[in-house]
């Protein structure tokens, strides 16, 4: 039997940490866009609001994928817990005699 092991410190510690990081530089950037003074006219407004928009997008995209991240994180380490939880409730008794049943049944010696 063969064992998938899936550590997710990376994620809490490093990909996380990252999206909260560029998640605050757009905020900084979201708000040197409100310190600009347009001099072109409106079609510079233009450029500086749809600036805006789009970076405001952007943010809210990272903040989705954070929050899923957080959620399967949350997911993951409940389900291992219940695994765990399950697995030493088992008796070790229990195992020898289910194995032994099993070797009866199919004639294994």
């Amino acid at each position: 039997m063969s064992k998938l092991f899936f550590d997710s410190n990376g994620i809490k510690n490093d990909v996380i940490p990252s999206i909260e990081n560029t998640i605050e530089q757009l905020k900084k950037a979201l708000s040197m866009c409100d310190d600009i003074s347009p001099t072109g006219g409106v079609a510079t407004a233009s450029v500086i609001s749809g600036a805006k928009k789009n970076i405001q997008t952007e943010i809210d995209s990272l903040i989705k994928i954070k929050e899923w991240l957080e959620k399967c994180l949350t997911t993951y380490e409940n389900r291992i817990n219940s695994i765990e939880s399950t697995m030493n409730a088992i008796k070790v008794d229990e195992i020898i005699k289910k194995e032994q049943w099993i070797k009866e049944i199919t004639h294994e010696e």
